[in-house]
């Protein structure tokens, strides 16, 4: 167990240089806090390009890099601070599809998410009643989150999607391009 030994100082007053508290407050200034308030450093270019990218048009937008660089967080950041103001009161949803590996697991995960109910009859069923579902929300933000085991099975759904509900955007984070 680690001890912390604490010296009293005697009469002595500690006052913090004033050029480091300066930086501090300038450096502080350029932060950008999610809503539980946990700084995003380094990521206020991101999120002005990616509310750029949609504001320009763009329905689908992939966030790709290696796993734990932050690409979750940044589009749950993004999807919590930056889509209303592009989206107004509309919708963002996030579907977690890490657990997922064929088309059925990421409609299943999705429909969960959305909160959808599907027969599970038919893949290509489900697909199009999912999309009309997300159709029906109108204006919405859909966060596909962990995608790269989906790349081949399943990036067929999301443009069907695309093609059925006109007035959502995606936001995926992959390891890989959807392509």
């Amino acid at each position: 167990m680690l001890e912390r030994h604490v010296h009293p100082v005697v009469n002595a007053r500690v006052e913090p240089p004033a050029a480091p508290l300066q930086h501090a407050l300038e450096r502080a200034a350029h932060l950008v806090l999610d809503e539980r308030g946990r700084i995003v450093q380094g990521r206020k270019d991101a999120l002005v390009a990616l509310r750029q990218l949609f504001e320009s048009g763009a329905r689908l937008v992939t966030l790709t890099g290696p796993g734990g660089m932050g690409k979750t967080f940044l589009a749950r950041v993004f999807a919590e601070q930056q889509a209303p103001a592009f989206l107004g009161d509309a919708s963002a949803w996030f579907c977690d599809l890490q657990g997922a590996r064929n088309r059925e697991e990421m409609l299943r995960a999705a429909s969960e998410a959305l909160g959808i109910v599907v027969s599970g009859a038919e893949a290509d069923d489900d697909t199009s009643a999912v999309g009309k579902e997300i159709a029906a929300l109108g204006p919405c933000l859909i966060l596909l989150d962990n995608f790269e085991q989906l790349v081949d099975s399943a990036s067929d759904v999301v443009e069907t999607w695309l093609g059925l509900a006109r007035e959502a955007r995606f936001l995926v984070t992959s390891q890989a391009l959807l392509g």
